[in-house]
């Protein structure tokens, strides 16, 4: 496919874009990159979801056959809201993290690239472009067709920093001789922390869906080295689990 049908695929229709990206895409020696370019794609504001949390409940289910058709930009930015949004002044989020790690990274795996899910922005940052659905999808084709995978990934490297300082902080309060237990103390804590904060944005995916007449399922079991080549991910970030979203058959 030629560069020019990539960029339109990715939504990227001003002439400063267009040549920015083609400028990462075609000038190696620089060794520059879209993603570090920091290519966003804005999506629309939350809408309300009217349904009751009762009616959610009722509704949330697995399914693992979907349709091709894609959701809507709309429907996207309500489940990633949802998932790991802002609903407060001081930037927490929609779903809770131990601590206000925030550790937790959400990839949106779509035909049309690899994207970061940025709350502060409500807005994709680009990673990558080319069809990867395969890579963090079974082979199970009604599966990795769905027109969206999220893969949430834990940022080792800014969760024990965010950890560390925690741990600092409780343990002044704590007898000097106990300081020794701070390394222990952290990764346990880490290691509980980034399983409680998928977990709850799992769920909280699974609910939205129901409140908007989708299907999704979430899966552990996956090709951890496929999906880190995709994501482009770095040594201290850890895919933890994939979760694929959309119309079903």
């Amino acid at each position: 496919m030629s560069l020019k049908k990539q960029l339109k695929k990715l939504g990227y229709k001003s002439r400063a874009l267009q040549i920015k990206l083609t400028e990462a895409v075609t000038d190696p020696l620089r060794k520059r990159n879209a993603a570090d370019l920091g290519i966003f794609r804005p999506l629309p504001i939350p809408d309300p979801m009217t349904v009751s949390l009762t009616e959610a409940l009722m509704n949330r289910h697995t399914d693992r056959q979907f349709a091709e058709q894609t959701i809507s930009d709309q429907m996207l930015s309500n489940l990633l809201w949802a998932t790991d949004g802002i609903n407060r002044k001081d930037g927490r989020r929609t779903t809770p993290s131990p601590f206000n790690w925030q550790g937790i990274e959400i990839y949106v795996v779509k035909s049309n690239g690899v994207w970061l899910w940025e709350p502060e922005r409500t807005s994709l940052r680009f990673i990558k472009g080319g069809d990867l659905r395969t890579a963090v999808a079974p082979v199970d084709p009604l599966v990795s067709r769905a027109p969206v995978h999220l893969v949430y990934v834990a940022n080792l490297e800014s969760t024990k920093i965010r950890a560390t300082e925690s741990a600092s902080e409780f343990l002044s309060f704590i007898r000097s001789d106990r300081f020794k237990r701070i390394g222990t103390w952290t990764q346990t804590s880490v290691r509980n922390a980034v399983m409680i904060d998928v977990g709850a944005k799992v769920q909280a995916c699974y609910l939205a869906c129901a409140a908007m007449g989708l299907g999704t399922v979430c899966r552990i079991t996956l090709d951890r080295g496929a999906a880190r080549e995709a994501l482009s991910l770095k040594p201290r970030q850890i895919v933890i689990a994939s979760q694929s979203v959309g119309h079903t058959l």
